[in-house]
């Protein structure tokens, strides 16, 4: 009976919060819909992780397809008009005539780093009754990705620009067979050496943080208010 009081409860709160609260739009700061056919340009990449570019075009175009009403081309990857590379160098508004588009939708990653960090061994208290040790090894792995975009019209104006960082990192600890009631530090030969299985993983995640914010700018935003 105290279960099912304690669940009705919870349903009548949570419904009283609902209430009392509204979902609000801001809209974007550039809006895509008014500006006619917008194609969106293979990254340029300016990095030597090679393929990110395309995987970051194509994180772009996922969240751009989430707003309703944009007619947007989504690129032909390898294909040299659908690049921004080509559009930065030649012809802007040549390069939105051929595709059809009225407005260029280009970027860039310009930074990539990644690091896999192996922190000094410690000796961590397991249990302080039976003093009870173990040796550990962490591992901290991180990524950062910067990247840039500009929109610009079939007329070759700059309408929009914006430069975003994306970062991610993971941490990971590895059991050290190594004696606990010891308390010197363990050999090297005792030491795990880096796993970098986790670096796709903290590499998409990166690459993910700075997308949003680029699509922040062509996104409708929503938040609660009371």
């Amino acid at each position: 009976m105290t279960k099912r009081i304690c669940w009705a409860f919870s349903l009548l709160a949570a419904a009283f919060f609902l209430t009392g609260c509204k979902q609000v739009v801001e809209e974007p700061k550039v809006d895509l819909r008014k500006m006619g056919t917008v194609a969106l340009l293979e990254f340029d990449n300016l990095t030597s992780d090679f393929g990110i570019a395309v995987e970051a075009t194509s994180l772009l175009a996922d969240e751009l397809s989430k707003l309703q009403g944009l007619e947007l081309l989504i690129p032909n990857f390898g294909d040299p008009e659908f690049s921004s590379r080509t559009a930065q160098e030649g012809d802007a508004g040549k390069v939105a005539a051929r595709l059809g588009a009225d407005t260029l939708l280009m970027g860039a990653v310009t930074y990539y780093f990644e690091d896999v960090y192996l922190e000094p061994p410690r000796r961590v208290l397991l249990d302080k009754e039976k003093d009870l040790y173990r040796w550990e090894l962490r591992q901290e792995t991180n990524v950062e990705v910067v990247l840039s975009m500009q929109l610009i019209s079939k007329d070759r104006k700059v309408l929009f620009s914006r430069q975003a960082t994306g970062s991610s990192s993971r941490l990971k600890t590895n059991r050290l067979s190594w004696p606990g009631e010891s308390e010197y530090l363990p050999p090297f030969s005792a030491l795990s050496g880096t796993d970098r299985r986790q670096l796709p993983t903290v590499r998409r995640e990166a690459l993910r943080d700075a997308i949003r914010k680029l699509a922040s700018s062509y996104l409708p935003q929503y938040s609660l208010t009371w």
